[in-house]
């Protein structure tokens, strides 16, 4: 991974994808390496597409995003917080895999309504990603 970053380090689309594959994996250990890769110099939250690399990346792969632990929520609802501030939308496309709560089992469940019941108590959140959650949240009752 070393070796491509140094080859492809000016070409913004493939750095998305290596931002991509790197929360693709399935090993253990994503959620310590989404918040290394958080850190890289080439990680922004100003390009929407590497947002999606990284974040959506992470939050589309079931088995770091559903952690037992509850820590991909965690993360997810970290980012969606900073993102809806500049990027109403994009935050609110990124919270989707919550709509998922419904389906999950009693243990997940809660640990999703943790994370995002106080999201929706936010003064500043955005109608869009008010809307995304608020429907999750109805939904599981």
């Amino acid at each position: 991974l070393a070796g491509f970053e140094r080859r492809w380090a000016k070409e913004p689309l493939v750095m998305d994808k290596w931002f991509a594959l790197q929360m693709r994996c399935d090993r253990p250990g994503r959620a310590d390496d989404l918040r290394r890769l958080r850190e890289h110099p080439a990680w922004t939250r100003d390009n929407p597409n590497r947002v999606r690399a990284l974040i959506g990346a992470f939050a589309g792969t079931p088995q770091h995003f559903h952690a037992l632990d509850g820590s991909g929520y965690e993360l997810l609802a970290e980012e969606i917080v900073l993102i809806d501030a500049q990027n109403p939308q994009l935050a609110a496309r990124l919270a989707s895999p919550f709509a998922s709560l419904r389906r999950q089992t009693d243990a997940r469940r809660a640990l999703m309504r943790a994370v995002t019941a106080p999201l929706l108590e936010r003064p500043t959140i955005s109608g869009n990603l008010r809307e995304v959650l608020g429907l999750a949240l109805d939904s599981s009752a």
